[in-house]
Order: C-alpha cells, then sequence, then structure tokens
C-alpha cells in the first residue's frame, strides 16, 4: 500500500487516501482513511521543505500507531545541501532531519541525494534514474560533468551513452555564481550533453555551457535529475548557449518551458506489496550507504 504526501501525488496513481487538512490555528491533521498492511510505502517529496518535513512525520507516526512497517522513498531531499557547518551558529540541518527520521524507518531509499556527507548521517539507498532520464535526452557525442559534484552522474551517463565523459573544475566568487577555470576537453563541432543531480538557480550549469560554446561546441544540451529552477534560472537559460534540459517529475513544476522535458520516474515508485524493499529500480544505481 502506497502512501504519499500531498507535494509528491503526481508520483503514483495508486496512493491510499489519506485526510491531511489544515486546522484554524494552521497546524496539520492528518489521518489514514485505509489501514496498510504490514508493510506500506511512503512517498515524502520535500519542497517546499519546511511544511511537507512535517506532513512526513505525521503520516509515518500513523503507519507506526497503525501496526505497518513504513519504508520512505524521498524523491527529493530537500535539506541535503545543507550537510555541513559553514558559519558559526549554523545547525547541521541534514543531520536533524535524518536523526528525526530514522526514529520511524530505516529502510529508506533517496533519490539521487546531492550530499557525500548524509552517509554520515543516514543509512540509505540511493537512486540515480539514469535510463529514465537518458531516454529523454539527444545522443551526445560526449559527457560532461560541470564541476567534481558530478563526477559519479559522468561516469554513469559516458558508460549509458558509450561515449567520453570529462568534469570542469568550477569556483564561486560569490554565492549563487559560478565560473569554470579548467577542464574544458575539445569539443569542437561535437553535441554536448552535461550532466547533474540538480537545477537550482542553473548558475553550474550555464557557466559549463559558456565554455564550452566558446571551444565550439555544435550543440549543448543539460540533463539533471531534480529541476528546481529558482528565481529567473529558466529566463538565464533561455539566454544561454543550452538547447535543451532533460529533468524528472521528482519536483512538481510549478511553471512548464519549451526547453524543459520532464520526464515521468513514476512507474518505477510503484512496487508490489511482498516486496521488501521498495525500490528494485530505475537503472540500476543501487547504493547502500551505511553509517
Amino acid at each position: 500500500m502506497i502512501f504519499t504526501t500531498r507535494s509528491a501525488t503526481h508520483l503514483t496513481r495508486t496512493r491510499a487516501p489519506v485526510d491531511i487538512h489544515s486546522l484554524a490555528d494552521g497546524e496539520l491533521y492528518l489521518r489514514l482513511l485505509r489501514m496498510p498492511r504490514q508493510q506500506a510505502t511512503v512517498i515524502a517529496s520535500f519542497p517546499p521543505p519546511a511544511e511537507n518535513l512535517v506532513e512526513s512525520i505525521l503520516l509515518l507516526d500513523a503507519l507506526k500507531q497503525a501496526g505497518a512497517k513504513p519504508q520512505l522513498v524521498i524523491p527529493y531531499f530537500g535539506y541535503a545541501r545543507q550537510d555541513r557547518v559553514c558559519l558559526p551558529g549554523e545547525p547541521v540541518s541534514a543531520r536533524a532531519i535524518a536523526e528525526i527520521l530514522t526514529r520511524y524507518t530505516n529502510d529508506i531509499t533517496i533519490i539521487d541525494c546531492h550530499s557525500r556527507l548524509m552517509k554520515d548521517y543516514l543509512r540509505f539507498r540511493n537512486v540515480i534514474p539514469v535510463r529514465e532520464l537518458a531516454v529523454g535526452a539527444r545522443k551526445p557525442d560526449i559527457i560532461i560533468g560541470p564541476d567534481l559534484g558530478a563526477t559519479e552522474h559522468a561516469r554513469l551517463y559516458g558508460r549509458y551513452f558509450g561515449v567520453p565523459s570529462f568534469v570542469l573544475r568550477k569556483e564561486r566568487p560569490r554565492q549563487n555564481t559560478a565560473r569554470v577555470i579548467g577542464g574544458v576537453p575539445e569539443v569542437s563541432g561535437k553535441n554536448v550533453l552535461i550532466v547533474d543531480d540538480i537545477i537550482d538557480t542553473a548558475g553550474t550549469v550555464i557557466a559549463a555551457a559558456k565554455a564550452l560554446d566558446e571551444k565550439g561546441a555544435d550543440r549543448v544540451d543539460v540533463l539533471a535529475t531534480h529541476g528546481l529552477f529558482s528565481s529567473d534560472a529558466l529566463d538565464r537559460i533561455d539566454a544561454s548557449p543550452i538547447q535543451r534540459v532533460v529533468v524528472s517529475n521528482t519536483v512538481q513544476p510549478k511553471i512548464r518551458h519549451r526547453m524543459v522535458r520532464r520526464m515521468d520516474i513514476s512507474p518505477s515508485l510503484t512496487v508490489p506489496q511482498q516486496t521488501p524493499l521498495p525500490l528494485p529500480i530505475l537503472l540500476r544505481r543501487h547504493k547502500e550507504i551505511r553509517r
């Protein structure tokens, strides 16, 4: 039986009914309208993170109260980038959220978790939906990771398409600003695909696209698992050399755009009830991370 937060209802057609509404004082009220079997899968997406985190906790608690063993699938883990203290007085938000979730379940799958440090805070399976996203992209001549954080993505997509992969060197002179400082291979006349996990403000992929365009790339497309498109990201992509953007539907689209192609990964999130783990899915990046 599958239950979802309201932000993840687009990811399955077979969800169990749940009454979720706000009370007069702003508190959330939640009640299961169908009792679960022994196992239940919760698909909980966190954008916007604060409200949906509370909803996820209430849903997990209701399932435990009903005697179920909840399995948690997080299409987009919204706090993964707050995984360390950068300035005095900051919390480690990713760790704090992880500790709350593990009170309710140790069976957790995250779709393409951004943070490398999450392995220190949480035991989970990290799944990168390579096949589901790759079918939405044009066949590239070369794969580019826009920074060192995309090294694994570049390797996986390079292997999938059977083409060379490279990783650029990037620096951030200031917040939300990216600049390529090296690592650009020979791309003259080639179709290039930039791959990453998240497009937020799009600064990283735009900087990479400009560097590749200056080197004579014939076409530059971008593929990323999570398409957030914060602020004026789509306008900036419009004004860049990027010709197509492929993302999944882990995050509900607020707006649609002619350049953005969203690939539906929801069939991969639907599993038989007898399956002990929620996701023998996606290509096939099952990576169990232990504390």
